[in-house]
């Protein structure tokens, strides 16, 4: 097969089944080991959110990776959360002395969880600390590890200040629970510095101080909204128990043009389930099988979980045999609490291990 062919068969994966396919067929061709194969394989990994141990072989064959392929690497690790490989991988690209450019270290800055801010004496050193996003990065990054005053201090001495700054420093302040310089920082910005992030950032900010009445009232001041702000309420109305509230959005957002996305689905799947209305489910089932919407793992835990509260085991079973490695403690949970609450824990729930 050429390498015209394979391409033409990386455009067209949607699923892990499709990928191990491809990453088969460049096995057979003896290019598995190539840099771009390797990297267009990686980033598929991060699209479907592969398992991590396959992920890093493909990463392992790799004979003498090069920066593409170490940032593909990386995008992975940060997009599951992997931060003690992010520094690992990190200490690997040293090791084969690979000297990224600065668009590297923003995604890094953003990885490595606290081991980052060993970082910036790192990047001063380099001379890199002065780069917009690598600065940007920093300040987000003191603000995640509950540096807030190292966050502002970065804030302050910066001489040209972009909306994506103002944004850090805002949803620093909410990230430390201080609601009254975010909303200070917000008021401070003019009308139209703020962006859809920015509003969007007051939303869930205040959704997580489960101030839902205000939230709403800045959701709907927004002078535009983009998905996340849709998801922001969602996921503000479902997390605070506000079941009836999600599904009635829900239906406003789709109203509105808008198309849900994981996010979404999850939201409106978790209220349904705390619902624990088979009819109302029953419906949310019709609108995802209509939109043809191709359900990741978070979706099918989230249906697995409606169905199995919802009274409806065989479908919740059905979805637990298709989750198959991506089984974890919410499925596991969902499927032994299901058959114990009809009766059957002994037979069936028993039977799930």
């Amino acid at each position: 097969m050429s390498p015209l062919n394979m391409k033409s068969i990386a455009s067209k994966i949607t699923n892990l089944h499709h990928l191990t396919q491809l990453h088969a067929q460049l096995v057979l061709h003896s290019q598995h080991h190539h840099n771009h194969w390797v990297a267009l394989l990686l980033t598929q990994c991060t699209r479907l959110l592969a398992p991590s141990n396959y992920t890093w072989h493909i990463f392992h064959v790799a004979t003498y990776p090069n920066v593409h392929v170490f940032t593909c690497m990386l995008k992975y690790y940060s997009q599951i959360g992997a931060t003690t490989e992010v520094v690992s991988l990190f200490k690997h690209m040293q090791y084969y002395d690979i000297k990224p450019d600065t668009s590297f270290y923003p995604i890094l800055i953003k990885s490595a969880g606290k081991a980052s801010m060993l970082l910036h004496a790192h990047l001063l050193k380099l001379g890199h600390s002065h780069d917009h996003h690598v600065r940007n990065a920093i300040m987000g990054m003191y603000a995640k590890c509950g540096h807030i005053e190292l966050a502002r201090k970065q804030f302050d001495e910066m001489p040209d200040r972009t909306i994506a700054d103002w944004n850090v420093i805002i949803s620093g302040y909410w990230k430390c629970g201080n609601e009254e310089e975010a909303s200070r920082l917000f008021h401070m910005m003019g009308e139209s510095e703020r962006n859809v992030i920015t509003w969007t950032t007051m939303v869930t900010g205040h959704a997580k101080m489960r101030n839902l009445k205000t939230a709403r009232m800045y959701f709907d001041k927004m002078p535009e909204r983009s998905l996340v702000s849709w998801n922001a309420m969602l996921s503000g109305y479902a997390q605070n128990g506000a079941a009836q509230e999600t599904v009635r959005l829900f239906n406003d957002m789709l109203s509105s043009g808008n198309e849900p996305d994981e996010t979404t689905w999850v939201a409106v799947l978790s209220s349904c389930s705390s619902l624990g209305d088979p009819c109302l489910a029953e419906s949310i089932v019709r609108k995802l099988d209509k939109m043809n919407f191709r359900s990741n793992y978070f979706v099918k835990t989230a249906l697995l979980d409606m169905h199995a509260k919802c009274g409806n085991l065989e479908v919740a079973q059905k979805i637990f045999d298709q989750l198959g490695v991506y089984k974890n403690s919410v499925t596991w949970n969902a499927m032994i609490a299901a058959y114990s609450r009809v009766g059957n824990q002994t037979v069936q729930g028993n039977d799930l291990y």
